[in-house]
């Protein structure tokens, strides 16, 4: 344990890893109660299509997600992660084409992942699912997010340890059966997600 605990990167060179108490100790209290956070997918008839998806780059949608973030803080709701730039807004049913402010959330990317599992597991290869896990989802992201961009940086083997997940699990379109699950996006999730997104046409 002492060997692997010494390789935590921390900005004070290489730092002993937190056990899970003390790295519970650490998070700050979530501003707001969060909403809890489950593995999750979108039923193939929402799926978005080739125009759904030109709409998020119209300043229709821009203006409404900025609302969306001003409105929750600039805060993800089931994280409470804060960052300037990055977060997400989510369509709570599925419904890209719904618009309306009460189908409307602020996310970060990694809940997000989470609850896109179908895409993120099934498609992209950036979210792992698990039947066990040391914390609740809410807790499993908001320690992801501790230690991506706190003082002391944990690769994946070594979070992954550190929250307990075990027992793999393929994604399977069944939402009794994800509810169950705990999802873990990877560090390099966009690396992956860049990989697997078509090339665009030429010519």
């Amino acid at each position: 344990m002492t060997s692997e605990r010494k390789r935590a990167v921390g900005s004070r060179g290489v730092q002993e890893t937190p056990t899970l108490a003390e790295a519970l100790e650490s998070l700050p209290e979530p501003t707001r109660p969060l909403k809890p956070l489950a593995p999750a997918f979108i039923p193939p008839g929402l799926w978005r299509s080739g125009a759904d998806r030109s709409l998020l780059a119209s300043a229709g949608w821009r203006r409404t997600r900025e609302r969306i973030l001003e409105r929750d803080g600039h805060r993800c709701v089931y994280c409470d992660h804060h960052q300037g730039r990055g977060l997400e807004v989510n369509h709570i049913s599925g419904n890209s084409r719904d618009d309306r402010e009460h189908n409307l959330e602020t996310v970060c990317a990694l809940c997000h992942r989470v609850l896109h599992a179908g895409r993120s597991a099934a498609i992209y290869g950036s979210l792992l699912l698990f039947e066990q896990a040391n914390v609740d989802q809410n807790t499993l992201q908001r320690l992801c997010w501790q230690f991506r961009s706190g003082p002391i940086r944990l690769p994946d083997r070594l979070l992954m340890a550190l929250l307990g997940l075990a027992g793999p699990r393929p994604f399977r379109m069944d939402a009794d059966d994800l509810a169950g699950l705990r999802g873990y996006v990877v560090e390099r999730y966009y690396l992956l997600e860049r990989r697997a997104r078509p090339a665009p046409q030429r010519g």
